[in-house]
């Protein structure tokens, strides 16, 4: 019976492996890969969204098929599929299964021969055949009714744009192949022809028997006995290269029939998947599973939006689904939008009752209003919030203000914020501080998995909650007054219950001291250095504006004359054209995304050992980032009330527990370059005061001596040796006589890549040595230190067992890839296995020592002020009078602050700039 309609038939293995090489590095917190999957997803309701089609399936393989078993060669150059992607194929049949598509195969065949067989049918019943994939070989079945889509370009082929793109038409494409071959199935072809003679031969003949009967006429010699002597092998080509369209298999268009997904199947699937952006969808707007939106690409879920110093994210311990279970699909919209108890209070009566209610339960969830209207929500139950609108201006005195002051200062109430910095400074218009104890649920969410992309609180409420939140934290002024009330009162309510939540999985990953001692107590040291802001020297730096552009003209010019043209040097383009075309440099790799020659800063340093343009475009580059972002920047952000930049620290940013900064980022400011040194003798105190730097020296090594116990470096650090140079001697012996500073320097490179799991092709590149001889190195280090070698070899082995290393604290890091069959993404893992202790270990020790000298100063009232933490150094602003006291204060409680089994040394210097600064003797 003749049907109308379009039917869509889509190349599931050819969309599944584009997903997984498209999109990497995606995977659940446990671990399990998702790229594959989500770019089926992805594709899949693109196809539906845009095409519409009335009737669609999904074809896949059929387990080995014919083809190989007639022709061993057949695909046999391919690799096998990764494990990665192995993995996520039943999911992918799941996805089809919810969504209601279904997916055809059949037994001995290729998904390629299923799609020929329907959309043959289809086209013989009258309907329309569209086939999505990126096969060429597919474009042997286009007719008037069949035609391809190639998801890439969302570009439709017809038989003209066949014959355009491959110089044959669809009818020919079979001829064609048999004779120019196929690489991608390892096709042979006929020897000596290729694409072109093909081309030629079929344009002539017509089909291969032309060609095969009548090769006396072939006029090229080549062409013509490859034709003579190949006769069975390009007939066996033609054979394979044929799409069968007569298979057995039947046309059941009631079972193509689109329709309506299985929304319960596709929650509990996305749930278990994470793909929180999906599961938005289905909240939000359950009437419509395919939004118009694919095309866009910004349907990404959260694990995708990059993750911070590894590349995915996963979890050993803590993971959101040990003890949340999602809730029905049903109730998800309904509970969010409408059972919760959300309102406004205003009556005196109705406060009273709150307070007292706060206080009967001792804790309460706090957030902060966003929009037109200044105010707080406290939730102090689930699904429970009480709204309280500020007079203006916000420090009038009102009984919700009385009240709001109440609640902050009551030390037996617990106070739950997002963000407890951020609250400070929010309530800092109101003179009142929120006294402790307050509770941070960003930092209680960064602790239990630091290596989530982020923690903004719509993310939290997914992952722990299965919570869609209905009004989004960027909501802000565009929210009507009541959906600005809900939404206040819903963060409150979430924060409540994500407090809930994570207290217990902090206290059961041992993670209660690290919050409670460390990273809490923090907060209030990083709030006073950033109130008291850095002093710069403004004129100076616009003096160094001056100079930089003078250098960076002559750059340009000697960059332009040694090229012999001009050309943009912000364009990597223009660049590589310039290095690779013109002058013929060697050129390593391409860019992965355009295919351009790639002139990062790795290319360009290869190149400049060799060549003296490239090292002056690595000059150039250097000097115009410092130009922006240092000397430009700076000055702008003096702030105009103190004269004073007030930079931001950010403690959930790092995986290993390091601090970041922003605004300006003072921590990549260089300290070694000449640029980087002028930059920092901009940085001055007030009059009559002096800056102080407290450096931890070689403070990871330390790290690693305590972890190791490894007898040399145990004995080095005791003896107060220069560690460098006795690794000098360990590793080159009576070299280290003859050429000191060389050895030392290489021991220094050593010394620190071990930290950070170096293997000998990074130590050959830092060394510009063999990959040979830096493994030499390696082993003669490990050789001497084998205390060290036993210490990596065992945590290697117990990252591999419990997937996640710690530090001497028990901060936690989860290594997702450690066990991955990805060489990349294990050796990603390994190395982590072991900076993370020692690195993370160094950050709690240097926060550790934070708290307490801030402590110190708070207590005898000093004047002296913390102003900068970077990496392993502590910078402060003393008044003269305070120096000396100061001095042996800082040095004192940095060096104390914990017992190693080798002592902490800190470096102390003071001086009238952050570069000229003199060595203080303790």
């Amino acid at each position: 019976m003749s049907r109308t309609g379009r039917l869509f038939l889509i190349d599931g293995m050819s969309v599944i492996y584009r997903a997984y090489h498209a999109i990497r590095h995606l995977s659940t917190r446990a671990g399990l890969p998702t790229n594959a999957t989500y770019g089926f997803i992805t594709a899949l309701r693109k196809v539906i969204a845009e095409q519409k089609p009335d009737y669609l399936g999904v074809a896949l393989e059929g387990g080995p098929t014919l083809r190989q078993a007639g022709f061993a060669q057949y695909k046999a150059h391919r690799k096998p599929m990764p494990e990665e992607l192995a993995l996520q194929l039943p999911y992918v049949e799941r996805v089809c299964a919810a969504l209601r598509v279904p997916v055809i195969r059949h037994p001995g065949y290729e998904a390629d021969d299923v799609i020929g067989t329907l959309a043959t049918k289809a086209a013989a019943r009258g309907l329309s055949c569209v086939i999505v994939t990126i096969d060429k070989d597919m474009f042997q079945l286009i007719s008037d009714q069949i035609l391809v889509l190639d998801p890439r370009h969302d570009v439709f082929m017809d038989a003209q744009a066949v014959e355009a793109k491959m110089g044959v038409p669809p009818n020919k494409i079979i001829d064609w192949l048999a004779l120019a071959g196929d690489a991608s199935d390892n096709v042979p072809g006929a020897p000596g022809i290729g694409d072109k003679g093909a081309r030629e031969l079929v344009a002539q003949f017509g089909n291969v028997e032309a060609c095969l009967a009548r090769y006396a006429e072939v006029q090229r010699k080549t062409y013509r006995e490859s034709l003579r002597d190949n006769v069975e092998l390009i007939r066996q080509c033609h054979q394979l290269v044929t799409i069968p369209t007569d298979l057995p298999i039947e046309l059941d268009l009631d079972q193509l029939r689109l329709s309506a997904p299985d929304l319960g199947a596709i929650q509990a699937l996305y749930t278990e998947l994470e793909f929180h952006s999906l599961l938005k969808e289905i909240a939000m707007s359950r009437s419509a599973l395919v939004p118009p939106a694919a095309a866009s690409g910004s349907d990404i879920p959260s694990s995708m939006e990059g993750s911070k110093e590894s590349p995915g994210a996963g979890s050993a311990q803590g993971s959101p689904r040990d003890e949340v279970k999602a809730p029905p699909a049903s109730e998800l919209s309904d509970r969010s939008a409408t059972s919760a108890d959300y309102r406004e209070i205003q009556a005196s009566v109705e406060i009273d009752e709150l307070l007292q209610r706060i206080r009967q339960q001792g804790r309460v969830a706090i957030s902060f209003a966003r929009g037109p209207r200044v105010g707080f929500a406290f939730s102090s139950g689930v699904d429970r919030a009480a709204f309280l609108a500020l007079p203006e201006p916000a420090s009038s005195p009102s009984p919700v203000l009385a009240a709001v002051q109440s609640i902050l200062s009551d030390s037996t109430v617990t106070k739950i914020f997002y963000d407890s910095k951020e609250a400070h400074y929010r309530l800092s218009s109101l003179q009142n501080p929120p006294a402790v104890p307050c509770a941070d649920v960003s930092l209680m969410a960064y602790l239990i998995d630091p290596n989530a992309a982020s923690y903004r609180l719509s993310k939290l409420a997914y992952a722990y909650c299965d919570y869609p939140m209905r009004y989004s934290e960027e909501s802000g002024n565009e929210l009507d007054t009541d959906a600005q009330i809900r939404g206040t009162c819903e963060e409150a309510d979430i924060l409540g219950r994500l407090e809930a939540l994570l207290k217990p999985k902090l206290s059961s990953a041992g993670l209660d001291k690290l919050y409670y001692e460390m990273e809490l107590p923090l907060v209030a040291v990083l709030v006073n250095m950033e109130e008291a802001g850095v002093r710069v020297d403004a004129g100076q730096l616009n003096n160094l504006s001056r100079s930089l552009q003078t250098d960076l003209e002559r750059l340009r010019l000697q960059i332009f004359e040694m090229a012999g043209i001009e050309f943009n040097l912000n364009s990597p383009k223009q660049l590589g054209e310039v290095l690779f075309e013109k002058l013929q440099l060697p050129f390593t790799r391409r860019t992965q995304k355009t295919k351009n020659y790639s002139t990062d800063s790795d290319a360009l340093e290869l190149l400049a050992e060799t060549y003296e343009l490239p090292r002056l475009i690595l000059m150039y580059r250097q000097l115009a980032k410092l130009k922006s972002t240092y000397v430009d920047a700076l000055p702008k952000l003096i702030n105009e009330k103190t004269g004073r930049i007030h930079t931001s620290y950010r403690q959930t940013v790092a995986a290993t527990g390091r601090l970041s900064s922003s605004d300006p980022n003072f921590q990549n400011l260089p300290v070694r370059t000449e640029m980087g040194r002028k930059i920092r003798a901009a940085v001055i105190p007030d009059p009559g005061c002096r800056l102080l730097s407290a450096d931890y020296s070689q403070i990871e090594l330390r790290v690693l001596a305590h972890f190791s116990q490894d007898p040399v470096l145990l004995q080095a650090f005791r003896l107060k040796e220069d560690i460098h140079e006795r690794t000098a001697h360990e590793v080159f012996g009576l070299l280290a006589q003859t050429e000191p500073a060389e050895c030392r320097r290489r021991a220094k490179t050593i010394n620190f890549g071990i930290i950070y799991g170096q293997t000998a092709f990074g130590l050959s590149r830092e060394l510009r040595i063999s990959r040979s001889e830096a493994q030499r190195f390696i082993d003669a280090y490990f050789e001497r230190y084998r205390g060290v070698k036993a210490w990596v070899e065992s945590s290697l082995e117990a990252a591999r067992r419990s997937g996640f290393v710690k530090t001497l604290f028990g901060r936690i890091r989860q290594l997702p890839g450690i066990q991955s069959k990805d060489s990349n993404l294990r050796s990603f893992a390994e190395r982590m296995a072991i900076n993370s202790p020692i690195q993370g270990t160094a950050a709690d020790l240097i926060k550790m020592a934070m708290i307490d000298v801030q402590r110190v100063l708070q207590d005898r009232r000093l004047a002296t002020r913390m102003i900068l933490q970077v990496h392993d150094e502590l910078v402060f602003e003393i008044p003269e009078a305070e120096l000396t006291s100061v001095r042996s204060i800082v040095r004192e409680k940095m060096e104390q602050v914990f017992s190693l089994d080798v002592p902490l040394v800190v470096d102390v210097r003071s001086g009238e700039n952050w570069r000229d600064l003199q060595k203080e003797e303790g």
